[in-house]
C-alpha cells in the first residue's frame, strides 16, 4: 500500500484513547467496537475519498450543508477572547447561518460569559437574515427580553436563559425557556410554565422559589453544578458520565448534598405537580 499501516496494537491504543473522550457510555462502546477494513482496495478507496475531501476543505472552506438532519435550529454565542465590533459579530453569525441555509438560527446572548452583549442595533441587522428566528437570552436583566421582543416582533422567539428567573422572563414576554437545570427537574419547570400561562402567577412564583433553592443547594457543592446534575441523572437511571476538565468533579463531601437535592426535587414534585 502507498501508506504505512498501523499495527493492530497501535490501532487498539488509538481507539481506546478516543473512547476516553466520549461523553456517554453508548458512544464509547461504539468507538471501542470499531474494526479496521480487511480489504485493501476498500482501504485505498476510503483514503482517497478522505484526501479528496481534505483538499476541497483546504481550498474552499467548509461546505454548505443545506439543512441539518434532526436539528431544528443552530444557536451560537459571540466569538470569545477577541471582542469583535458589531459588524464583525454579524458577519460571524451570518457565516454560520450561511453554512446551513435551510436551518433556522438562534442568537445566544450570554454576555457574562462571552464578554459581549447583544444590542438592539445588532439584532436589527441580524433580523435581515430570514433564518434568524429568535434569541436565547441568558443576560441577567429581564428587561432585555422585552427589548428583543420589541425588535423582533410578535412571532420572534425569545427564550429565557437564567433558570432562577423563569417566571420573571415569562412576565417580560419570553416565549419559553432553555436551561441547564431543566434536566434534573423538568416537571417543575413545566409546572411553572403551565401555571403562568393559566394566569396563576403567584402559584408559579411559589414553584420558582423552590426551584431557586434547589439550584442554590446544587451550587453549594465542591464539584461543578453540572457534575452534580450528572450524578443526579445517573442515580435516576441515566448515566451520561461526568464533567471533563477544567470543570471540577465531585468530592466525597458532595454526596450528601446530592441526596439532599434529590429529596428536595422529589418533595417539590409531590407538592406542586
Amino acid at each position: 500500500m502507498e501508506r504505512s499501516c498501523l499495527k493492530t496494537l497501535e490501532l487498539d491504543k488509538i481507539i481506546a484513547r478516543a473512547a476516553e473522550f466520549c461523553v456517554c457510555r453508548e458512544a464509547a462502546a461504539k468507538m471501542r467496537a470499531l474494526v479496521p477494513l480487511e480489504d485493501t482496495d476498500e482501504v485505498r478507496y476510503a483514503l482517497s475519498q478522505t484526501d479528496a475531501i481534505n483538499t476541497l476543505l483546504i481550498k474552499n472552506g467548509s461546505p454548505r450543508f443545506g439543512g441539518v438532519e434532526g436539528v431544528d435550529a443552530i444557536a451560537a454565542i459571540t466569538p470569545i477572547y477577541f471582542h469583535l465590533p458589531p459588524y464583525g459579530i454579524a458577519e460571524y453569525w451570518n457565516d454560520i447561518s450561511a453554512a446551513a441555509p435551510n436551518t433556522d438560527f438562534i442568537i445566544y446572548n450570554i454576555p457574562q460569559l462571552a464578554g459581549v452583549s447583544l444590542t438592539q442595533s445588532l439584532l436589527e441587522v441580524m433580523r435581515q437574515n430570514p433564518r434568524v428566528i429568535g434569541v436565547k437570552n441568558s443576560s441577567m436583566p429581564v428587561q432585555d427580553i422585552e427589548l428583543w421582543k420589541e425588535v423582533g416582533g410578535t412571532d420572534f422567539v425569545v427564550m429565557n436563559g437564567p433558570d432562577e428567573q423563569f417566571v420573571s422572563g415569562l412576565a417580560m414576554g419570553a416565549t419559553g425557556g432553555i436551561g441547564g437545570t431543566y434536566a434534573v427537574m423538568p416537571e417543575l419547570y413545566m409546572k411553572i410554565f403551565e401555571l403562568y400561562n393559566a394566569g396563576k402567577v403567584t402559584e408559579a412564583a411559589a414553584v420558582q422559589h423552590k426551584v431557586c433553592h434547589i439550584i442554590y443547594t446544587m451550587c453549594s457543592a465542591h464539584g461543578n453544578l453540572y457534575a452534580v446534575m450528572k450524578e443526579v441523572l445517573k442515580r435516576r437511571g441515566m448515566d451520561i458520565g461526568t464533567v471533563r476538565k477544567p470543570l471540577t468533579g465531585l468530592a466525597e463531601e458532595d454526596f450528601p448534598i446530592i441526596e439532599d437535592v434529590m429529596a428536595q426535587i422529589d418533595d417539590a414534585i409531590a407538592r406542586f405537580c
